[in-house]
Order: C-alpha cells, then structure tokens, then sequence
C-alpha cells in the first residue's frame, strides 16, 4: 500500500483496513472517496487529518463518525473511551 501523503511504500497493515506510514507516522484508512488519515501523537493518540497535512477543522470532525483509535499495545482497534 502506498502512503496517501507522502507517497512512500514504507507502510504496514496494522489492524483490519488500516495501514501506518513509517515515514511521515500517520495511519490511513481506504474509504470509497478516498482515505482517511490519522496523524500520530506523541502520547500515542491519534488525530483526524488530511491527505495534505493541514489538520482538519473540529466542526468537520463533529459530523463525521467518530474514529477508532489504534491500541498501540495490543495492535487492535478501539473505539474511543474503552
């Protein structure tokens, strides 16, 4: 799988449909428009961002589902607040 953002083929599966860059450190998920993408926190959360790099605004992050986060741990998916 090829990086939405950076292009770079340093990426791997790390849960079901989820893929992480280790170049520019964010997680993506395929959609049917396109990708979603997750920028990696320090404190290992993740934060809903765009293909370009601009951080997308709350109030577009507010009508959207709300995103799993990845279990740096274990390598599954949560949903947040477990």
């Amino acid at each position: 799988m090829i990086c939405p953002r950076c292009q770079s083929r340093a990426t791997g599966r790390v849960g079901q449909n989820v893929y992480f860059c280790w170049d520019c450190a964010v997680e993506f998920v395929p959609t049917k428009k396109g990708f979603k993408v997750y920028r990696l926190e320090e404190d290992g959360t993740l934060v809903l961002d765009s293909v370009d790099g601009k951080t997308v605004p709350l109030s577009t992050v507010a009508t959207e589902a709300t995103p799993t986060v990845s279990d740096p741990i274990e390598g599954r998916i949560q949903e947040p607040g477990v």
